[in-house]
């Protein structure tokens, strides 16, 4: 069965529900649904996506005027007839506001799992000027090419992912790994943080920002950058890129950290 959720205002929230989850996709049977949305964006310049258990991607698409994607469900059981039974316990909310934002968010309406597994994978498209927040517990998340305010990720199991942006971007992890090429146009952040996994940062040479990384046991490597080191040891560097406007912050608890300038000075 396939479900539109189309809005073009106020408030639209589609139904579904749970609060114990497993991430694991085992060899059981599975249901499978998919849900397409689409959302005007008039008038409106943020959007979040809240998941659960799933991946969630979000891609800036030049000349879009709406958010536009997929999100396929699937519920994994130990036969297929509870499969299908209860594929709609897991739905997909889409909420706006009065402040310009647009949510859309994972649903679960039962209390107990049964012992069922059940993911929710995203894959959207959308205007490149949003502002973009992507929270998820369990699954990789990416941002790809927005030059909005800002992007930010926060993701407990997963690798997070903030790939051509242009402006401010964040991104925290507990378990997991952060990629990210972004460019700093003015007074903009990185802040990338990790606690167990690495942190791989690609900027351009002309960057202009006060950097700080610490990377403690895991180390920190910058290069094809001029640095202007006012602190600098294999886990720790303070230092200035270029006039020093925007500020660069990262931290790898158990990992290691990289930083690598490209293009022109």
């Amino acid at each position: 069965m396939k479900k539109l959720l189309v809005v073009l205002s106020a408030l639209v929230v589609v139904a579904a529900a749970c609060n114990e989850f497993n991430v694991t996709v085992d060899p059981r049977f599975t249901a499978r649904d998919i849900v397409d949305i689409a959302v005007d964006t008039t008038g409106r310049d943020f959007v979040s996506v809240r998941g659960v258990n799933g991946t969630i991607e979000v891609t800036g698409v030049p000349g879009a005027t709406s958010i536009t994607g997929t999100a396929v469900i699937r519920v994994v059981a130990d036969s297929q007839a509870e499969a299908d039974a209860h594929i709609f316990d897991v739905d997909v909310g889409i909420s706006t506001d009065t402040l310009g934002m647009v949510s859309i968010f994972t649903q679960h309406l039962f209390v107990d799992a049964g012992g069922r597994t059940y993911i929710v994978d995203y894959v959207l498209e959308v205007p490149p000027g949003l502002k973009v927040r992507v929270t998820n517990v369990n699954g990789n998340c990416a941002i790809d090419s927005i030059a909005g305010e800002f992007v930010q990720i926060s993701v407990t199991n997963g690798n997070a992912s903030v790939m051509d942006i242009s402006g401010s971007a964040f991104a925290n992890v507990v378990n997991g790994n952060i990629k990210g090429n972004v460019t700093l146009t003015g007074l903009e952040f990185i802040e990338l943080e990790t606690v167990n996994g690495w942190i791989d940062l690609y900027i351009p040479r002309s960057t202009s920002a006060m950097l700080r990384a610490d990377a403690f046991p895991g180390g920190v490597e910058v290069r094809n950058l001029d640095v202007l080191y006012f602190e600098k040891t294999r886990t720790h560097v303070v230092g200035r890129l270029g006039a020093g406007d925007g500020q660069i912050q990262l931290d790898a608890t158990n990992g290691p950290i990289r930083i690598t300038g490209y293009g022109s000075q």
